[in-house]
């Protein structure tokens, strides 16, 4: 079985995988093993959902840990051979602890995974307690109107008491794991109804609680008990609901819903765990709660997910490092969203035969309503979590970067005030009351007074600053951003990316108009919780450095004033674009960096840097400068064609072909950008004054031999492969477009007649190999590409991405015909390939906001 892992550069390192550990007990691994349904569904869902990610993952128990050698005889899911095969892993990096009971012995190798061998831990909790989760939650003053009373059962009075107040009561076990008894008690004119849930569902009216005193009292005194408010909850189709949502870290490290479960109470039972088994998404029945709850506001979904992130954040904060965690909540007849349970031990998991209350499968329900999530949508969502979380763990055991999201919010009050919560002081400042604290946004730093806020109102999700900072840090009201904490009471927020375009394509936005390139640059900056502002040389004020900028809000373009962004990604093509380029890098000064870091990158200073690399010469034609038409002849001997190519012009003006007839003419060939020219010479003294003009344009010309390219079709073809660096700073080949000149042209661009092609289809048809063929055509060609890449980036600086014109000859050999800088997409485009275009523009951005040290990610994807 064929494995592709990740691979991550840190510094001169080279880091692979992450590998996940999926720790579990023997029953589970044997019924895994026998292909017990459930239980091998699971299996096999992990590890597809494994090579989704590119990771590594296997089970494995107790007795399968060899700690002499550093390893651990795995069960793994083999997709060719659909079973599941052991085999001897290396220790993993981090360890998902899953359906396993803990004891003495359990907790014992999980501290000698964490402190010998500095393995992460998903799930390091040995279960949540109801009420010591209501105690520490209860500390929080974000949380505690979300919390129903609760109170340790002592003796019957306790119940009596909690009734009196409430009306309407629960009694639950003190602990969460496997709860098989549960009262509900609620007082019903005069008399009272009472629901139990233990080894059978029943209920029951009485006239006097007191016929039931001896039970209960006999029975709760077997274990610790809860007394706890009851909650008078929403009905749908005449069943009480509540909400069952799996909470997951993502690829960023935070808590996000998978789904939200609606549990569906039969008629007239009060206790929802696994009463009546009806169940649907609270996407569904939303607008119909809307429709029959008319005069209360019914919380959306938004709202659901914000407040279960911020529980989650508060619970992990309280019990330790978590992965994932189930939510209990219950919305009342007053719209009132209330907390019932969280527990991290025991998370549910989706199977195809779970329906909604219409018989709709589960699963398809949940994708259905997952945003963003372009994966294979046979994997489970919250399978698929595990590893967008590993990654995210593994890469922050290089990279430690304390960043959150936040939304940032001006309030009107004192000046120069940032406003901090308990949670956010200790996330942001490590807990320490110092009232100075510094904020960082681009290029500006500013010192304010932190004032500490405890009223309910203020939300931990939210940041506020007083209103006069809005002229003076420039950060976007009601804009969700990352929050990097530097040092404490230093807080840097971003990402501020700076795209810098020309003047003409600034008018044209102010004006109304619109770019899809641009707007796809706007919606990836979004998805990472950034800004991205568009500006030209003349919306710069050097002084105070600010920058007039667009940026888009509400489907709009409008202007803002922002400080001037650290990261810039150079846009502005063209030779006065160049010229304002290489001004505006000087007047940027070393503090600041620049994408495409140079403004053009020259034809022969890009062959010399590539032949400084011992692994490329084979895949460089043979180039010489052009000085007098004395070259030409020289190269004609050992070449029967040449071509002349201008040293800095582009989009394949200014190139001749030069070839000699066996009568001893010379042939001349040119393509304008309409047509073929064809000049016949008897020598070649006249040349210079067909190349003049263009060489002056050009600043020289270059002579290269001529490859004999393969065909496509009975049509010569060379290709455009597009290198970017991705998210993470690795070269990544984004994509490919074969390229075939128009009859008789000399080059292959589509500006000049030309059409392409997709690679898949050309090494198919003429190669009879496809993309995967191991050790095949593309396989080389991505090695030499990224192996160019890497060498122009390393010569030149941060190039970003690079547009490698290839072709393969008649013998298959590959080579590398000319390296552009900062390339147009042109080729690329003409595939009409929507996703493949997404992923030109957006990159770039991702890299960008890479380079400013908060958090990236895959856009496209949403992985990345």
């Amino acid at each position: 079985m064929e494995v592709i892992i990740n691979k991550v550069h840190i510094n001169n390192d080279i880091y692979m995988g992450p590998v996940i550990g999926i720790f579990t007990g023997r029953n589970y691994i044997n019924k895994i093993m026998n292909m017990e349904k459930e239980s091998f569904y699971y299996a096999k869902g992990h590890i597809e959902a494994a090579l989704e990610e590119k990771c590594l993952s296997y089970f494995f128990c107790t007795d399968d840990i060899d700690y002499a050698e550093e390893r651990i005889k795995g069960c793994t899911f083999n997709p060719e051979l659909n079973r599941c095969d052991y085999a001897w892993f290396p220790f993993p990096e981090v360890i998902y602890v899953k359906k396993l009971s803990y004891s003495k012995q359990i907790n014992e190798h999980i501290q000698r995974f964490k402190e010998q061998y500095n393995i992460q831990l998903i799930n390091d909790c040995t279960g949540i307690k109801n009420f010591t989760l209501y105690k520490k939650l209860s500390n929080y003053t974000e949380i505690q109107k979300y919390l129903p009373e609760t109170i340790v059962y002592k003796n019957f009075d306790d119940v009596l008491l909690m009734l009196n107040k409430y009306g309407f009561i629960f009694i639950k076990s003190a602990y969460s794991k496997k709860e098989k008894v549960i009262f509900s008690i609620e007082k019903i004119n005069n008399k009272y109804k009472l629901n139990y849930f233990g080894d059978s569902t029943q209920n029951i009216i009485l006239n006097n609680l007191r016929e039931f005193e001896n039970f209960i009292t006999e029975y709760l005194s077997k274990s610790k008990f809860i007394v706890q408010q009851g909650i008078k909850l929403l009905k749908y189709k005449d069943y009480t609901i509540s909400l069952h949502l799996l909470m997951m870290k993502n690829i960023c490290g935070k808590w996000e819903a998978i789904y939200r479960v609606v549990k569906m109470i039969k008629e007239d039972f009060n206790i929802t765990d696994d009463v009546g088994k009806k169940i649907s998404t609270y996407e569904k029945i939303y607008y119909q709660l809307q429709k029959k709850y008319q005069s209360i506001i019914i919380p959306r979904t938004e709202k659901i997910n914000d407040l279960s992130a911020m529980l989650a954040s508060y619970t992990e904060m309280s019990f330790g490092t978590m992965g994932e965690m189930n939510i209990d909540i219950g919305i009342d007849i007053n719209g009132r969203i209330w907390i019932i349970k969280a527990n991290c031990d025991q998370v549910d998991n989706l199977t195809p035969d779970i329906v909604d209350i219409d018989g709709v499968s589960l699963i398809n329900l949940v994708f259905k309503n997952l945003q963003d999530d372009k994966s294979n949508n046979k994997i489970k969502p919250q399978v698929l979590g595990i590893y967008k979380y590993s990654k995210f763990l593994t890469r922050n055991n290089h990279c430690q970067n304390d960043n959150s999201v936040i939304k940032v919010i001006y309030k009107k009050s004192e000046n120069d005030i940032c406003y901090l919560t308990e949670a956010q002081n200790q996330e942001y400042c490590n807990g320490d009351k110092n009232k100075d604290i510094t904020i960082k946004f681009g290029s500006i730093s500013l010192k304010v007074k932190k004032v500490i806020e405890n009223r309910v109102e203020f939300d931990s999700n939210i940041l506020y600053l007083s209103e006069n900072l809005k002229s003076q840090i420039f950060i976007p009201d009601n804009s969700f951003i990352q929050v990097l904490n530097l040092n404490n009471n230093q807080l840097e927020f971003g990402p501020l990316v700076g795209t810098y375009i020309n003047s003409k394509k600034i008018a044209a936005l102010s004006e109304g108009k619109t770019d899809h390139v641009y707007e796809e640059i706007a919606i990836s900056i979004k998805k990472l919780n950034g800004v991205c502002c568009l500006f030209s040389i003349g919306d710069i004020d050097w002084e105070k450095k600010l920058v007039k900028g667009m940026i888009r809000e509400k489907s709009k373009w409008i202007p803002r004033i922002l400080p001037l962004p650290m990261v810039i990604y150079d846009r502005c093509f063209g030779i006065i674009g160049r010229r304002f380029g290489m001004e505006f890098r000087k007047k940027l000064g070393k503090d600041y960096k620049v994408i495409n870091s140079i403004p053009k990158l020259a034809k022969w200073e890009t062959i010399c840097a590539l032949e400084k690399n011992p692994r490329l010469i084979a895949a460089i034609p043979k180039t010489i400068l052009y000085k007098s038409y004395e070259d030409i002849e020289k190269a004609l001997r050992t070449s029967p064609r040449v071509y002349l190519k201008p040293d800095a012009l582009y989009k394949g003006k200014g190139i001749f072909r030069v070839s000699k007839e066996p009568n001893g003419i010379y042939k001349v060939e040119h393509r304008t950008d309409t047509e073929n020219e064809v000049a016949f010479l008897s020598n070649l003294q006249d040349i210079d004054n067909m190349i003049n003009h263009y060489s002056v344009l050009g600043g020289g010309y270059l002579i290269q031999q001529e490859i004999k390219k393969a065909s496509y079709r009975g049509y010569p073809f060379d290709f455009r492969l597009l290198y970017q660096k991705d998210w993470q700073g690795i070269w990544q080949p984004t994509g490919i477009a074969i390229r075939m000149g128009a009859p008789g042209s000399i080059i292959t661009s589509p500006r000049s007649g030309g059409a392409v092609a997709e690679i898949g289809q050309v090494l198919k048809e003429e190669f009879n190999e496809d993309i995967t063929t191991k050790n095949g055509l593309y396989e080389k060609i991505v090695t030499i590409g990224r192996e160019a890449a890497e060498t122009i980036d390393a010569e030149f600086g941060d190039c970003v991405e690079l547009g490698l014109d290839m072709t393969i000859d008649i013998d298959r050999q590959v080579w590398i015909i000319e390296i552009n800088g900062k390339p147009l997409k042109v080729s690329l485009k003409w595939l009409k390939d929507n996703a493949l275009m997404s992923r030109c523009y957006t990159r770039p951005i991702e890299y960008a906001v890479f380079l400013t040290g908060f958090q990236s990610a895959s856009t496209d994807v949403w992985e990345a």
